[in-house]
């Protein structure tokens, strides 16, 4: 199980650093400073969060309260995005390639990593 979460925490700091590169890549440089910005610090608060997951499966003292938060904030921000795409941007419901590309390299990975460090935790809890 702790390989398959791995998996997910290399996917979760390649698509934060990606994320992070997107705005030198794909953004217009005459867009506003916060589309620029925004996910350049989004990017790399994935990256670092999904960096800490992987410490600690690796027996990092990292406490895992913190990192579950962080995971579920995470987690909560990127739902609202993909809630917010598919209903204020008319080309997002209808490319479900992009859709499938937002679920599963930002979902995807904080939904496995945040079920599997809380279950750890409750289980280390209840014993």
């Amino acid at each position: 199980m702790k390989k398959i979460i791995a998996v997910f925490a290399f996917i979760g700091v390649i698509s934060g650093l990606a994320l992070a590169l997107a705005p030198f890549i794909f953004l217009d440089p005459r867009n506003s400073l916060p589309s620029f910005v925004c996910p350049i610090l989004l990017g790399l608060l994935l990256a670092a969060t999904h960096r800490l997951n992987w410490r600690c499966l690796h027996g990092s003292p990292y406490p895992r309260a913190r990192l579950i938060t962080f995971n579920f904030l995470l987690l909560a921000v990127f739902t609202f995005g993909f809630v917010g795409l598919c209903y204020y941007t008319a080309n997002f419901s209808h490319e479900p390639l992009r859709m499938l590309v937002f679920l599963t390299f930002w979902l995807l990975p904080l939904v496995v990593t945040t079920t599997y460090l809380g279950i750890s935790a409750f289980s280390v809890t209840e014993s």
